[in-house]
């Protein structure tokens, strides 16, 4: 799950490029990045590599974790989210302490 956790935000940070940046590589050949797939796969792919993007849609910090909301795009060759593509949906992302959505970066 700290996998997880970590390409998600991770693929906000990114800055564009060609090829996926060495820091959200991941270790499996084929990093599972299609969120129908993700969405059916339930307790198949607990321990897979996933990554996933999309934009903010919010946040809401709780006592000793924050919750990010992402609105999710299907990502391109170099692991950004396309905003120009259709919404597929929406996911959550469970991070420890607390997030300032004011300190996330805007947009993509």
């Amino acid at each position: 799950m700290a996998r997880f956790i970590v390409a998600v935000l991770m693929a906000f940070f990114v800055v564009g490029c060609a090829t996926v940046p060495e820091s959200i590589k991941g270790t499996d050949e084929e990093v599972l990045s299609d969120y129908a797939a993700v969405k059916a796969g339930g307790e198949a792919l607990k321990d897979k590599e996933i990554r996933l993007g999309g934009v903010i849609a919010s946040v809401q910090n709780l006592k000793d974790n924050s919750v990010i909301e992402v609105v999710s795009f299907p990502l391109t060759g170099g692991a950004r989210p396309n905003p120009d593509a259709e919404a597929q949906g929406r996911f959550l992302a469970h991070v420890k302490g607390f997030i300032d959505l004011y300190n996330m970066p805007r947009g993509v």
